[in-house]
């Protein structure tokens, strides 16, 4: 296995603009959610609410991606089914091409892969035996950058992964901005 079954880790992104968030990623509850402190930056959410700069949240639960603001009080349901993705698995990297070690300019040794999905994907972790997370950048998109200092492989509050209340099947997000 790649990753663990369950943790969380904080990030930024670049380079459309900088925003903070985190990733939390459990597959037990079969669920990833990420939290972006500004959606304008991220290419689903501002398909829904542009040039708002408002926290966007992806819910990636049970094959269905919905788009949740919370700040709006707005959700919509991205895409569901296989080919809306549902989460990654633990060993989505079995299917990537390993590309070798790097070496940062702070001395971390990285392990690169690359796998193409809807876009090219370059994936980095850390060379060691849990594998953080460290970079994932989708080409012509954007790049989040992990800070491997808050990778935690426990979740005070699971209920990060529960379904916004706002959020139903029956609300489509507009021109649906996740599928390809």
């Amino acid at each position: 296995d790649q990753w663990e079954a369950y943790f969380v880790e904080q990030f930024f992104t670049e380079p459309e603009g900088e925003t903070l968030g985190s990733y939390h990623y459990s597959t037990k509850k079969n669920a990833e959610v990420i939290i972006r402190h500004d959606g304008s930056f991220d290419s689903y959410c501002k398909s829904v609410h542009q040039n708002e700069h408002t926290p966007c949240i992806h819910v990636v639960r049970d094959e269905k991606r919905y788009l949740y603001f919370p700040e709006l009080k707005d959700c919509c349901q991205c895409c569901q089914g296989k080919g809306c993705g549902g989460i990654l698995k633990k060993d989505w990297l079995k299917e990537a091409e390993y590309l070798g070690r790097i070496i940062t300019e702070e001395g971390l040794e990285l392990e690169k892969w690359t796998i193409q999905a809807r876009s090219k994907i370059f994936y980095y972790n850390l060379a060691e035996e849990k594998r953080m997370p460290f970079i994932i950048h989708h080409v012509g998109k954007d790049q989040m950058l992990f800070d491997v200092d808050s990778f935690k492989t426990t979740i005070r509050d699971e209920s990060v992964f529960d379904i916004p209340e706002q959020c139903s099947v029956s609300k489509p997000c507009p021109e649906n901005p996740c599928n390809p």
